[in-house]
């Protein structure tokens, strides 16, 4: 099986530039995983950020915890 290049700016059917790793490429596997893997860091930083600021949130807006849940599931 041979493997399509990786290239900087590939045409697609429509004659647009694409950025990007194609399907066909023998390391598309590693880049999804990575886009995955990355995606999920940065969720998980973002909602630790977010247990960590809530009491302040709390005592600042003067919320009640209903509506702090209501922020974390935003």
């Amino acid at each position: 099986m041979t493997a399509a290049p990786i290239t900087q700016a590939s045409k697609d059917p429509a004659g647009r530039s694409r950025f990007g790793v194609t399907a066909g490429h023998q390391n598309y596997k590693w880049w999804a995983l990575s886009c995955t893997s990355l995606g999920m860091l940065l969720a998980a930083t973002n909602s630790g950020t977010l247990i960590i600021a809530l009491p302040d949130l709390e005592r600042s807006l003067h919320a009640s915890l209903l509506a702090l849940v209501w922020v974390i599931l935003a």
